[in-house]
């Protein structure tokens, strides 16, 4: 004799199961998505805003439609550009109002977005980097008038490790990133 309560138990587990391997390349986009929605820090053009931003008014390049404004180096990774504004579906039920979204999306629109995974990024990555700092933003900058304006490398956790980056030198470094994404991340995506 079965026991209905684990008969209803295992059906759900099924329709879980089975909803899960549906949305599985959605989570496994989602995760790539939210590691590169700050790549535009990764460029001078940010370093320079950061040092400056308190005395000028200035956009932030690093959400200030990136790709087209302030990157000069997608477009020579054309497999990169193609898998970065490619859109996605965000199935029903995942959000309130589903509107396609892409990587270009999360890196340009994580700041101010209308949409709801979009905006569950901006939510943990407003924890983050509270938690990174552990201290209010405004006062944690490096400025022109710290330290000379050094820039520091940081670790995993966020904290400044004794090694300077030149800002020039992080272009140079997005280009290396892009070199290595160019290699896995087609083959990662074509896992799904």
């Amino acid at each position: 004799m079965t026991n209905s309560s684990n008969g209803s138990e295992s059906g759900r587990e099924r329709d879980l199961e089975g909803r899960m391997e549906e949305i599985r390349p959605l989570i496994l986009w989602c995760e790539t998505a939210a590691l590169l929605h700050d790549v535009g820090k990764l460029s001078a053009d940010f370093y320079s805003y950061r040092q400056r931003w308190r005395s000028r008014k200035m956009k932030d390049p690093h959400v200030d439609a990136f790709f087209e404004n302030h990157d000069k180096e997608i477009a020579k990774y054309p497999v990169l550009k193609t898998i970065f504004f490619e859109d996605h579906d965000v199935p029903k039920g995942l959000s309130r109002e589903p509107k396609p979204v892409s990587i270009k999306t999360f890196v340009h629109e994580h700041i101010e977005t209308s949409d709801h995974l979009t905006n569950l990024l901006k939510i943990a990555d407003s924890i983050d980097a509270a938690t990174d700092r552990n201290n209010p933003l405004f006062s944690a900058e490096q400025s022109l008038t710290k330290d000379n304006g050094s820039v520091y490398m940081t670790d995993v956790f966020g904290d400044e490790i004794d090694r300077r980056l030149e800002p020039k030198s992080a272009d140079e470094e997005r280009r290396s990133l892009y070199d290595k994404l160019k290699e896995h991340l087609p083959n990662f995506f074509s896992t799904y």
